[in-house]
């Protein structure tokens, strides 16, 4: 995560970490702990200062990214990359890819124990659906405080409260104008 700070490249940041995660199986097995199963899903982004309508993001096996905005929400790119960890299972390098992002959309991300909570029927929460039906009545739910709560309190009340994953709920737009001078709103 450090690299974050000082690679300018996303690719590169994307490299370290997938580095790191083998470092660290690698270092806990030769103490004597299995820990071969370790991996993490992740979504990394990046805000080019060139292009301030963009998105850079790379999908580490994580639910995909949504774009919500006042004429509804789409997903961005899903998860076409192996789980941060297992990147030695193949020969593929990480896929950065450049997204148009509207100034008026949010970027909303989520965990899986958001999208895989379940009711008491077994059904899971379906955020996407919910959010396009509350987005179409109100454009305004689009302003990343407002979308955070609609979907804390959608999950809430469709588990029952009962949430046996952890879940995040994120949610940035860029605000401000021209690129040296964007910056994002959480």
């Amino acid at each position: 995560r450090e690299a974050g700070y000082h690679e300018a490249d996303l690719l590169t940041v994307a490299e370290r970490l997938e580095v790191r995660m083998r470092r660290h199986r690698l270092h806990t097995a030769a103490l004597g702990h299995d820990d071969a199963d370790r991996f993490a899903t992740a979504v990394l982004l990046g805000f080019p200062r060139d292009d301030p309508d963009t998105v850079e993001l790379v999908n580490f096996g994580h639910e995909p990214p949504l774009a919500v905005g006042p004429h509804g929400l789409r997903a961005l790119p899903g998860a076409d990359g192996l789980p941060l960890g297992l990147g030695d299972l193949t020969d593929d390098r990480p896929r950065v890819r450049r997204v148009p992002l509207g100034r008026e959309e949010t970027l909303l991300l989520m965990t899986d124990g958001v999208t895989e909570a379940r009711d008491r029927a077994g059904e899971f929460y379906e955020p996407v659906r919910e959010l396009a039906r509350a987005v179409a009545v109100d454009p305004q739910l689009a302003e990343p405080r407002r979308l955070v709560r609609r979907v804390r309190d959608g999950v809430l009340l469709h588990s029952g409260g009962h949430l046996v994953d952890d879940t995040t709920v994120f949610a940035m737009r860029r605000v401000g104008e021209g690129p040296v001078q964007g910056r994002l709103r959480s």
